[in-house]
């Protein structure tokens, strides 16, 4: 003990200290100044955080930091520049199935909560494509399309071109006019492809959300052929679609025409997936066996473009036990340039471009395409906005969301030649907190 201070001694009497008295006359001094704390530029401090992964749970907790971090991350301006310091390679936050007795959406991430969306059923709404921060889904109860994002809330719905056959099949596209999801004030584009079972008249239209209408439609003929519901995937200006034949259609964006490119080279019994290759070419995925085929499109010296194949054994990319459950191909991320490989009931998402990242789900029986969701957002800011992040019982009737929303007091559907109106699909959760 210091000698500068008294000599106490406890009383055996009362168990206290003797000299309490002595004790609080006892002065030890002014206190200490606090430490000089030396407070980053708001500029410098924004160039760290650029840096961050761009999974949303980095974000998420950098946010929680203090009030002043969180202001920064919430700027506008601020995830602007993350995004193009990533390079445009948003996080997957999730993915739809059509799956039946499986959840409409899927989270993988612990940041971003769509159960409400999850427990939606799959007689009122199905998926057909996800890009830019978008998901295109077909209500099934009043015959429309819907654009959903998942993070704002924001929807437009729209009608199906009159020039529809009753009897067709088709499938459709969604994208930004910006080409990413940061944007939200960018007219959005709705390419619907459709074919007549009976003539075999495959024809497409775009849909714009600054019109308001459907375009002129373009078609061609594809005898014994027809489009198919699955994912679609845009190379450059241009999206292409699988048909039932194992032929690829593409729509050109800017020429506003369809064209019929040739066959798969290789029959994969279905187990196909169109993606961009390395050339900025289309290309496509099929697994054979226990092997990733990788395919891509090489421009020749005569002027003729043929495929070139690349084998990805499964075995020394997932380990053994993977080449025992014949896995399957169930989706690829185009913004995110990852492929989805399912092995009985765990899910891999592998990121093609380093083939070293690779996350995995258990518990995921999946044998349905599924249709990943990519998203840059701020975390704090989108669960705290909606009831998109808020438990189920704070909706009325959770399996009709959708449904009862277009349907609310005071509002219709959007008609033909009719601007649509944005509303927002989720009500707001008021002062709900995320913590």
């Amino acid at each position: 003990m210091p000698s500068c201070l008294p000599n106490f001694s406890y009383s055996s009497r009362k168990g206290h200290l003797s000299h309490c008295s002595s004790l609080q006359r006892y002065n030890l001094g002014p206190p200490c100044p606090p430490p000089h704390i030396q407070i980053l530029p708001d500029d410098l401090l924004v160039e760290i955080l650029m840096r961050l992964p761009p999974e949303p749970i980095y974000l998420f907790r950098a946010s929680h930091v203090c009030k002043h971090w969180r202001s920064l991350i919430h700027d506008a301006r601020f995830l602007c520049r993350f995004h193009e310091f990533h390079r445009g390679t948003p996080p997957v936050l999730g993915f739809f199935s059509n799956q039946p007795s499986f959840p409409f959406f899927v989270s993988i991430t612990n940041t971003f909560a769509g159960s409400a969306v999850g427990k939606i059923d799959h007689d009122y709404l199905s998926v057909l494509d996800c890009r830019h921060g978008r998901a295109l889904l077909k209500c099934k109860c009043c015959n429309e399309l819907l654009v959903l994002d998942l993070v704002t809330g924001d929807t437009i719905w729209l009608p199906y071109p009159t020039q529809l056959p009753k009897q067709a099949t088709y499938n459709g596209a969604v994208l930004c006019v910006a080409g990413h999801d940061n944007c939200h004030s960018c007219p959005v584009l709705v390419v619907l492809v459709f074919s007549n079972k009976v003539d075999f008249i495959t024809a497409g239209c775009v849909y714009s959300s600054e019109t308001g209408v459907w375009g002129e439609i373009t078609s061609i003929h594809m005898p014994d052929s027809f489009v198919v519901p699955l994912p679609t995937v845009l190379v450059g200006n241009t999206l292409y679609w699988l048909l039932d034949n194992d032929h690829i259609i593409q729509f050109d964006l800017d020429k506003h025409r369809l064209d019929l490119i040739e066959e798969v080279p290789h029959s994969y019994c279905k187990q196909v997936i169109i993606m961009p290759a390395e050339d900025g070419l289309v290309g496509f995925a099929g697994v054979d066996g226990s092997s990733l085929h990788l395919w891509s499109r090489v421009g020749s010296i005569d002027g003729g473009v043929p495929w070139t194949r690349r084998i990805i054994d499964f075995e020394e990319l997932l380990g053994p036990e993977t080449s025992l459950c014949h896995p399957l191909l169930v989706g690829y991320a185009e913004d995110a340039d990852v492929i989805f490989i399912c092995a009985d009931t765990s899910v891999y998402m592998i990121h093609l471009k380093s083939m070293m990242k690779i996350e995995r789900w258990n518990e995921l029986d999946i044998v349905f395409p599924i249709f990943p969701y990519t998203r840059f957002y701020s975390p704090v800011k989108a669960l705290g906005a909606y009831c998109l992040a808020a438990e189920p019982s704070s909706f009325s009737a959770v399996p009709s969301l959708a449904y009862s929303v277009s349907r609310m007091p005071g509002s219709r559907s959007t008609l033909a030649g009719e601007r649509p109106r944005r509303r927002h699909a989720l009500q707001p959760a008021g002062e709900r907190r995320p913590w």
